[in-house]
């Protein structure tokens, strides 16, 4: 069994990562919560996000197939060493959505993981695990709707797709 940890980077990443239990094979890093704690991999859509962040990925970085080489061409020009990091475009993984968190459990899967846990996925407000307010979880989508309502719709439907798969998915909260 490989178990798999996605870093979500929402309020409750800090005090959520403080209650994991055991070892992970593999640490998967969303958006901005690739500063919080060392990943194997990267799962981040946005192209100049993938740029924003000086440390690298210990293993390979995922994203959309265009931002891979453009993030690839910014860190060449920025000297920003990636020596033989892999890529995996989210075009060749088994789902496709739009949101980070969600492609993440499509990477987690690739990467043969059976078992994820999911840390800091609030999936709510507007602010990151540090506090500051994050353009990338405003909570108005790209049609003016509810951005966190749209996810947690697709969650559902990436859920049903995990377990069909034999995946075991759960996300870790700390305590009230």
């Amino acid at each position: 069994m490989t178990r798999a940890a996605i870093l979500c980077p929402g309020p409750s990443l800090k005090a959520s990562w403080a209650w994991r239990k055991g070892v992970y094979d593999v640490i998967i890093g969303v958006n901005a919560a690739v500063e919080f704690w060392p990943c194997d991999w990267w799962c981040i859509g946005d192209w100049e996000a993938l740029t924003w962040y000086r440390q690298t990925p210990r293993v390979g970085l995922c994203s959309i197939a265009d931002a891979l080489r453009l993030a690839w061409d910014a860190h060449i020009q920025l000297k920003i060493p990636l020596g033989n990091l892999r890529r995996i475009p989210w075009e060749e993984l088994p789902i496709h959505q739009r949101f980070s968190s969600l492609m993440a459990l499509g990477l987690a899967h690739t990467l043969a993981a059976t078992e994820v846990d999911y840390f800091g996925d609030d999936k709510e407000g507007n602010t990151d695990f540090t506090g500051a307010i994050d353009p990338l979880r405003s909570t108005a989508g790209p049609a003016g709707n509810d951005r966190w309502a749209d996810e947690w719709h697709q969650l559902a439907d990436v859920l049903k797709w995990a377990q069909i798969e034999g995946m075991q998915v759960s996300w870790v909260k700390p305590p009230a």
